[in-house]
């Protein structure tokens, strides 16, 4: 009787243990499907995550220049309004001296060119445009204000005060010297001297 006891557990655990292996087996194989497709899946997404940080840093490095060169032909144009040249390539001439100071001088084309505009609108014409624009443009780096703020300013305190360029640069040069000896800043001296230079010039 315990003979055939044993043999039937036996048997039952062999007619049960088969079918229990094939659905482990069954489980491993979907398991390791399952990791193959999640591997894949990382990999593809690192792959599109990839792409859309190159497409955005190429979108990046192609949009800077076209606004810079946008930017630049918007100040030319206004430059063009207020500045008479004798000819298209005295325009040609000035585009081309202001591209090449942008190389020399810690500015922007488009920067220089609204100091050239500042310097045209206050009636200044010729090699005299450059030689103001490349002084502006120091006096702007010294004084931490923007091309706009130093063209104009001084454009404005050249025309009251009836002086030279080279003029211009000698009060830009006192003003830097008064900002370092007292508690005005440069730039509050600038706007102060372009308010009153015309009042000072009638004293």
């Amino acid at each position: 009787m315990g003979v055939l006891t044993s043999k039937l557990v036996i048997s039952v655990l062999d007619r049960a243990s088969g079918p229990a292996r094939a659905i482990a087996n069954s489980m491993k194989g979907m398991q390791a499907s399952a990791d193959r497709n999640r591997r894949e899946l990382n990999r593809m997404q690192g792959q599109m995550l990839g792409a859309v940080g190159t497409g955005y840093i190429l979108a990046r490095s192609i949009a800077a220049p076209v606004k810079s060169a946008m930017e630049f032909e918007s100040a030319m144009s206004d430059v063009k309004k207020v500045v008479d040249f004798d000819s298209p390539e005295g325009f040609k001439k000035m585009r081309k001296d202001i591209i090449d100071m942008s190389t020399r001088m810690p500015m922007t084309a488009s920067q220089i060119a609204d100091i050239v505009a500042a310097a045209g609108q206050a009636g200044m014409a010729g090699d005299e445009l450059t030689q103001f624009a490349e002084m502006a443009a120091k006096v702007g780096v010294a004084f931490d204000v923007s091309a706009g703020t130093a063209g104009e300013s001084l454009a404005k305190i050249k025309t009251a005060l009836g002086l030279t360029v080279s003029e211009t640069g000698e009060l830009a040069d006192a003003i830097n010297h008064l900002s370092n000896t007292s508690a005005s800043s440069a730039p509050d001296l600038l706007d102060f001297m372009r308010r009153v230079g015309s009042v000072g010039k009638q004293y």
